[in-house]
């Protein structure tokens, strides 16, 4: 049990909010952060405290308390962020909580993608072809050399599963991919281009970095995803793939945590790794395919074993939702049907594993 009671904060919109450039939410990452904030009692403990920006609905049970108001949070909680962003240090100052946190610059190169990138070509375990690109001329040199249907990415420094990123075929840009990328390359930062492979399975792992001590693994999730690779659950305890089927994700991602430790940062760190089929049909493991310094839904599946020995921390809309109760594959809610006198649109729910 920790000492120090906890006001959990889903600023899901981290992500969003690292390059510096977006001031104020708009509605749909506001909204988002309305219907994702109850996952954070897969974890809680009772004297934790959930901030949620609108009032949920009061039929659903949490294991945490919920506060909606500001004025209701008691002073000398511990902040506990889904990311850290100079909006959330000055805003637990502002409500007199416990706020520890690495310093802005350690978090931005803990979740920089240009950073996991540079590690990858120095170890030697990253998607062969990948290129750093700074103008259309230099990925149009790039498409030159790949052939005119192979599937491929671009991302931006700090782009998540779905967002900031580019996904397209061949050597030719519409009019629409060429837009989206002039964009991106007026802010003078390299964007990341991959190949785009058939992707067989990945997982999440999870440590704990301490600010001195030796950073702890916490286990193993696995992905689930969509065929654009967008996020669509978490298999955890049971039903998580054998940890041993990923040694080498293991020890990277461990070698990983101690470098970021040594760059000054601190706290949670969630590392998904991909076993995938090349170019050439071989079968290759990426540990680093997604680095994050902060929590993530993956770990916070962990939490559900106190309650349910292993399953599938399913993600979807509603509509999934209520098809799966109708198939009898629900094994527990873990998401209210409204909040701020809204349905929301984000709904997750534990199935068992397929």
């Amino acid at each position: 049990r920790l000492t120090v009671p906890r006001l959990l904060v889903g600023n899901f919109s981290f992500g969003e909010e690292l390059p510096g450039h977006r001031q104020i939410l708009p509605y749909r990452l506001r909204r988002l952060e309305s219907d994702l904030a109850t996952c954070w009692d897969a974890l809680a403990h009772e004297r934790d405290l959930i901030w949620s920006p609108a009032v949920p609905d009061d039929r659903f049970q949490f294991r945490a308390g919920v506060v909606t108001d500001q004025e209701d949070i008691p002073p000398g909680l511990e902040l506990t962020p889904w990311g850290w962003t100079d909006r959330l240090r000055h805003w637990g100052r502002q409500i007199n909580a416990v706020v520890t946190a690495p310093q802005p610059e350690a978090v931005r190169t803990a979740n920089s993608r240009l950073f996991a990138a540079d590690r990858e070509s120095r170890w030697r375990c990253g998607l062969e072809g990948t290129t750093l690109v700074s103008s259309l001329t230099e990925l149009a040199a790039r498409l030159d050399a790949i052939d005119s249907r192979t599937p491929w990415i671009v991302r931006t420094e700090f782009s998540g599963s779905a967002r900031e990123r580019l996904l397209a075929a061949g050597r030719n840009l519409t009019p629409p991919q060429r837009g989206w990328l002039q964009k991106r390359f007026a802010h003078n930062k390299p964007l990341i281009w991959e190949p785009w492979v058939e992707r067989i399975t990945e997982v999440s792992l999870h440590w704990t970095i301490p600010s001195h001590a030796t950073p702890r693994f916490d286990g193993l999730t696995g992905l689930v995803t969509d065929t654009l690779g967008r996020y669509r659950g978490s298999l955890f305890g049971t039903a998580a793939p054998p940890l041993e089927e990923w040694s080498e994700a293991l020890d990277l991602t461990g070698r990983l945590a101690a470098e970021l430790q040594q760059l000054g940062y601190f706290g949670p760190l969630g590392v998904d790794a991909l076993r995938y089929r090349d170019l050439a049909g071989n079968i290759r493991v990426r540990p680093l395919q997604d680095v994050n310094a902060r929590w993530t839904m993956g770990r916070l599946s962990l939490g559900w074993i106190q309650r349910v020995p292993g399953g599938l921390w399913r993600h979807g809309t509603p509509q999934e939702l209520q098809q799966a109760e109708i198939d009898g594959r629900v094994l527990h809610r873990t998401s209210p049907e409204r909040i701020g006198n809204q349905q929301v649109k984000h709904s997750t729910w534990i199935e068992p594993p397929a």
